[in-house]
């Protein structure tokens, strides 16, 4: 259900109204996205499950589940239509809301800062933020759109190492290489006389021998070259 996931999803006993918060487990930290409620006397336990707008007993709906643990054999269900979105200072939207028809499409531009909200310059590093599209299809409901942001110094580079296994050419050719920070890198395996290109892994998987790598941080890669032997059959008189 979570686009842009996997993601966590913590269900809260602590009566602060926020029923149920979404967790980037590569971070541990929180996306943004949560929902308002309560829990009920006797608390929810484990065994959560979400049912999205889609599920034929629910249309329209994002069901939030739990197993209840005052009562045997009963499951407690939120409507969880409510949704507690914390805003963020570098990321904002144009436009924030329209008018769409039917089978039609609205573009919306995404706009970032590397500013504070008192305009000093924000930390290097990564952040991550999910937006929140509301509307009244009753099929597709609230769209979620994750989007990340990297901040870096002005000039940095960052190292791509080229491994090759196996006999074959890269393009880059195998070893390390510096490239500007948020630069495109094309990818390009040859396999020699006799040999045939397995695949790309590490930082890019791929099975065809022509690839990219966006150079956002340190990056590994290794094109994987096999031995493409023909057999012959011995006949004997």
């Amino acid at each position: 259900w979570s686009d842009g996931g996997p993601y966590l999803w913590v269900w809260s006993q602590d009566g602060s109204g926020t029923l149920a918060t979404q967790i980037d487990p590569a971070t541990g930290a929180a996306t943004g996205v949560s929902f308002a409620g309560s829990d009920p006397p006797g608390g929810t336990a484990g065994g959560a499950d979400i049912i999205e707008g889609d599920h034929p007993d629910y249309p329209g709906m994002l069901i939030f589940a739990g197993m209840h643990q005052a009562t045997d054999d009963t499951i407690v269900g939120y409507d969880l239509d409510t949704l507690v979105a914390t805003d963020v200072p570098w990321l904002w939207e144009d436009p924030i809301s329209d008018t769409v028809a039917s089978n039609a499409n609205a573009n919306v531009d995404i706009m970032f800062t590397a500013l504070n909200t008192d305009t000093t310059p924000m930390a290097l590093g990564t952040y991550s933020a999910t937006i929140l599209v509301k509307n009244n299809d009753p099929v597709a409901g609230t769209q979620h759109v994750p989007v990340v942001m990297h901040i870096v110094e002005a000039g940095h580079a960052y190292t791509l190492t080229v491994n090759v296994t196996g006999n074959g050419t890269t393009t880059p050719l195998a070893g390390p290489h510096s490239y500007a920070a948020g630069t495109t890198v094309s990818l390009n395996a040859a396999p020699d006389a006799g040999w045939v290109f397995s695949g790309w892994s590490g930082d890019v998987t791929s099975s065809v021998p022509t690839a990219t790598v966006t150079m956002n941080g340190t990056r590994v890669v290794t094109a994987t070259f096999t031995s493409h032997q023909i057999y012959l059959p011995i006949v004997l008189k």
